[in-house]
């Protein structure tokens, strides 16, 4: 997703004491998507039994499409069926991501119908935190996920280069 624009500015040239050649500046903002691993739950929107996605959307300023300042970002789960989204917060879900479970408060009527369907299959029944609290870690994230991670103390080190160059 881009949103954005272009800044035309006419250059002073000192030599011809004139404006020189307009430039095009291309800016905006844009939306990244990282796949962070899924979980079987059942959605309290659709109440569908499936796949959820562990997702972080991070939204950038960018100049020509090279994202440069980080403006957001938010951690949640989106289930497959119907796109509801359930916010997690950042520390949950390092939790969830380090441990490979996530553990959430929520009422899921179907469980009982899945525990007997084991049960009958293994004789076993398995308990509810076995069935829904279990992470799968996408292992390849990407460099965007790379740069995210990179991107404050890149930051922090530009702003002190600055500070100090403009001090000497």
């Amino acid at each position: 997703m881009w949103l954005g624009g272009y800044l035309r500015a006419r250059l002073y040239d000192p030599v011809q004491s004139s404006l020189g050649d307009e430039q095009v500046v291309i800016f905006g903002w844009l939306k990244r998507v990282t796949f962070l691993g899924s979980k079987l739950d059942q959605c309290p929107n659709c109440g569908v039994v499936g796949d959820h996605y562990l997702v972080r959307n991070t939204y950038w300023g960018h100049v020509f499409w090279v994202p440069l300042v980080l403006l957001g970002f938010r951690h949640g789960m989106a289930c497959g069926a119907c796109g509801a989204w359930t916010g997690i917060s950042i520390l949950e879900m390092r939790k969830a991501l380090r441990d490979r479970l996530l553990p959430l408060a929520r009422v899921r009527p179907a469980t009982g119908q899945m525990q007997q369907a084991i049960f009958d299959e293994t004789y076993r029944r398995p308990s509810e935190a076995e069935l829904f609290d279990s992470v799968g870690v996408n292992p390849k994230r990407g460099l965007f996920d790379l740069y995210f991670k990179l991107w404050p103390p890149l930051a922090l080190a530009l702003v002190v280069a600055i500070v100090v160059l403009a001090a000497s």
